[in-house]
């Protein structure tokens, strides 16, 4: 008489062995969400703070309205680069957002990662004030 054998413990350890496989997937999945989330996130602000320049040249207004747009992220740096004063006149808006992964183990693979961005545009109006002085009065403030 042949005697069959139980195969039900044989489910349970190839479950075990290939549940923190799929768990490490699922976490990279989110990860990568995150760094492309971070990527909009860094171009809006970008695009949104050259949005300001055209039209008010005061940096602080600037990086106010990037960092605002920047939702959720901790923006490293807003830097504006005023190529001349005048209408026609190219300005740069550069957001930078230092990244680093929610998993240990990738992040500790691919270390922190530097997502830039950054927007040109011409100015379309030149801001009555001289653009050093701290309160340039080209636009209405927000309250």
């Amino acid at each position: 008489m042949i005697r069959h054998r139980s195969h039900r413990g044989q489910s349970l350890v190839e479950f075990a062995l290939a549940m923190p496989l799929l768990i490490f997937l699922l976490v990279g999945v989110f990860d990568l969400g995150r760094a492309v989330y971070g990527f909009n996130a860094v171009s809006n602000a970008s695009h949104a703070g050259a949005r300001v320049a055209i039209v008010n040249q005061d940096t602080g207004d600037i990086e106010t309205v990037a960092v605002g747009k920047a939702v959720s992220i901790p923006v490293s740096s807003v830097v504006p680069t005023f190529h001349g004063y005048c209408v026609g006149c190219l300005v740069d808006v550069t957001v930078t957002y230092q990244y680093s992964a929610a998993t240990p183990l990738i992040g500790d693979l691919i270390g922190p990662i530097t997502i830039t961005s950054t927007t040109t545009m011409p100015i379309e109006r030149v801001c009555p004030d001289p653009p050093d002085l701290p309160k340039a009065k080209c636009w209405p403030r927000l309250p």
